[in-house]
């Protein structure tokens, strides 16, 4: 029981690490290329592209698990659920507060 639990944290931390790794290295670098290109606000594009970013790999993992049989209990629900609100009343609500 010692090792499994040391082997989940260590994985935990490490999956959190590369999180980290390619947050930073890319996804943060790229948002700065967009604002730099754009000319949009730092926290215009933090707030918006952000969390459309953020909210891709739901929208992959709902996607796979409504269409595909045998995907797992994904229901529609999920779907619906807090991804639609991050994608577009939240990115929605920027752009009226920030045009």
């Amino acid at each position: 029981k010692l090792l499994s639990l040391f082997l989940y944290c260590f994985g935990t931390f490490y999956t959190f690490l590369g999180m980290h790794v390619v947050c930073e290295e890319y996804f943060v670098h790229a948002v700065n290329i967009v604002v730099e290109i754009t000319g949009m606000p730092e926290d215009v594009a933090g707030a918006t592209l952000l969390a459309i970013g953020s909210s891709v790999p739901e929208v992959l993992a709902a996607t796979v698990g409504v269409f595909l049989a045998g995907a797992g209990d994904t229901g529609l629900g999920t779907v619906v659920g807090s991804l639609v609100f991050n994608m577009l009343v939240i990115t929605g609500a920027c752009i009226l507060l920030y045009p």
